[in-house]
């Protein structure tokens, strides 16, 4: 059964219109210079391709790792981390783009250049005004890294290293810079610390009874997102994922074990399928195994398709610190639940 999902989910990614359609560079809600030629996250090395490539790179981290109720140093250190898991060092600057935001981000190596440059491409994205700096002189005349603001203060940050630094810590390790020209170290006069003032936790409730959750939910434009585990705990619903895919299937069965409700949606896509139930019993059963050739296998699937209703989420399933996070709202629903909000409270009801 599961091969056969798998194989399932493989082929609605190329039957459903639209379900694998690319981010445009017009849906990048992260911010930064994708049209200049001369933009620094290449300086002239990079295509209006590689451009666009990068920029869909920083929205993938942007929509992956940031979440709205994180602060300044939470944004920044989720930027960080990112750029280092998924960054190797370069044998060479001259191949692959190495130098660039593009040998960062998209190819996954680069050297100190493609560093700076791809980290300062994700700070202009979560709003942590950042200089990229080209060292003048100095022991290392080569050397790049950037300069971040937090929290009103000014500091040097190499994207290689794990910790911020001072004019007087850069400069004992023999690294020279255009002072003129870059800000102090230190504290910005008449700077207010960027400080978020906390908001209450979302808490949910089920037919009146408060669910815990050990991760707890968050909004996303404007919708509540939870984890799987909420919704196949205290739902009674069966929650399949499939990680290769980024597939989750949302089933709910009768007391014989028969589906009665399935959905069907991909993380970071908006289409979300309200499977037909009887072709869904009928070839692709639960509890039971049914053989049907390769042939068989895709007709079945595209009747599947073409009979199920497909319906567009208002905010897409996410990947968010390694945990799939799902819309609460447009789920419950679509399985025929009434959803309450209180505002001010920060409450869900489910009735």
């Amino acid at each position: 059964m599961k091969k056969r999902l798998y194989t399932f989910a493989l082929l609605l990614l190329f039957l459903i219109p639209n379900i694998a359609h690319a981010i445009t560079v017009e849906e990048v809600k992260a911010k930064g210079d994708y049209q200049s030629k001369n933009s620094v996250y290449g300086r002239n090395n990079l295509s209006q391709k590689e451009l666009h490539e990068v920029a869909l790179a920083v929205t993938n981290f942007y929509n992956t790792f940031i979440s709205p109720e994180m602060d300044e140093m939470e944004r920044f250190e989720a930027a960080s981390k990112y750029l280092i898991e998924n960054t190797t060092y370069a044998p060479t600057w001259k191949k692959n783009k190495a130098n660039t935001a593009w040998g960062s981000l998209v190819y996954g190596q680069a050297q100190c250049s493609g560093y700076a440059r791809g980290f300062k491409a994700l700070c202009d994205a979560i709003d942590i005004p950042c200089h990229y700096v080209h060292a003048k002189g100095g022991k290392y005349p080569s050397h790049q890294w950037t300069m971040v603001l937090l929290q009103g203060e000014w500091y040097h940050y190499d994207p290689q290293l794990p910790f911020l630094m001072s004019d007087d810590d850069m400069a004992s390790q023999g690294m020279a810079w255009d002072r003129k020209a870059l800000p102090k170290t230190g504290p910005v006069e008449g700077a207010k610390p960027s400080h978020k003032k906390p908001e209450k936790e979302i808490s949910i409730f089920i037919q009146g009874q408060k669910i815990h959750s050990d991760v707890p939910p968050i909004i996303k434009d404007g919708r509540t997102l939870v984890p799987i585990r909420v919704i196949s705990e205290n739902l009674g619903y069966t929650v399949e994922w499939y990680g290769d895919t980024k597939m989750i299937l949302i089933s709910k069965e009768n007391y014989f074990g028969i589906t009665e409700k399935a959905l069907m949606m991909f993380v970071e896509k908006k289409e979300c399928l309200d499977l037909n139930i009887n072709i869904m019993n009928r070839y692709f059963p639960k509890n039971k195994s049914i053989q049907l050739s390769s042939q068989e296998e895709t007709k079945a699937t595209k009747l599947l398709v073409e009979t199920s209703k497909i319906y567009s989420l208002d905010v897409t399933p996410k990947l968010i610190n390694d945990r799939t996070m799902v819309p609460l709202r447009a789920i419950a629903e679509l399985f025929g639940n009434e959803v309450g909000w209180d505002g001010e409270n920060r409450h869900v009801f489910i009735q």
